[in-house]
């Protein structure tokens, strides 16, 4: 079973399937957020990639008795194009269209409010001018909550409140994630 985390940057996700993976190793695969090189940039075109070798591999390893955990789907590129560029935007969902992006079996969504978000990227450092989301953090949460209702009509989607403590969000989660596998 396929299961995507999605969410704003510094909702948790990382921390949490990292969490997941080093307590539950024998249940959990986890796919990071980047499978591809990133080291000449992270642009619009390398997420449309990434997303696409994130998809295949996921597929591959697919199993009844596992769960493969996904950092991060096209969903994410979407939201964040949409922030940053509206008028790319109808142009990159035409090109995911055309792809083999197929769904997955069930999605996390880490539900953080951008403010919390931006706090939490300056307590990691990550609110440098390298990562400009959080100039247009609020525009990229309304498109999430936007997609995510459109996909919650064809994939169960579980909302976690993702302002909350890290720590014991990822203690709380993989009971969460049983119940959910089982509804």
């Amino acid at each position: 079973m396929i299961i995507v985390f999605e969410g704003l940057s510094c909702a948790g996700k990382s921390t949490i399937l990292s969490s997941l993976l080093q307590k539950y190793p024998e249940n959990y695969r986890v796919i990071p957020e980047f499978i591809i090189d990133t080291t000449l940039g992270v642009t619009t075109e390398v997420c449309m990639a990434n997303d696409i070798a994130k998809t295949t591999l996921a597929k591959l390893i697919d199993r009844k008795d596992l769960l493969v955990l996904v950092d991060r789907s096209h969903i994410s590129t979407l939201a964040y194009m949409y922030g940053e560029n509206e008028e790319r935007f109808a142009e990159l969902q035409a090109w995911y269209a055309g792809k083999d992006l197929s769904l997955p079996n069930k999605y996390v969504y880490l539900r953080i409010t951008p403010e919390l978000a931006i706090d939490r990227a300056k307590k990691i450092g990550r609110y440098t001018s390298k990562y400009s989301w959080y100039t247009h953090t609020e525009k990229i949460f309304k498109k999430y909550e936007e997609i995510i209702k459109e996909i919650a009509v064809k994939v169960p989607v579980l909302t976690i409140d993702a302002n909350v403590n890290l720590t014991e969000l990822a203690d709380d989660l993989h009971s969460k994630l049983n119940q959910f596998l089982n509804e």
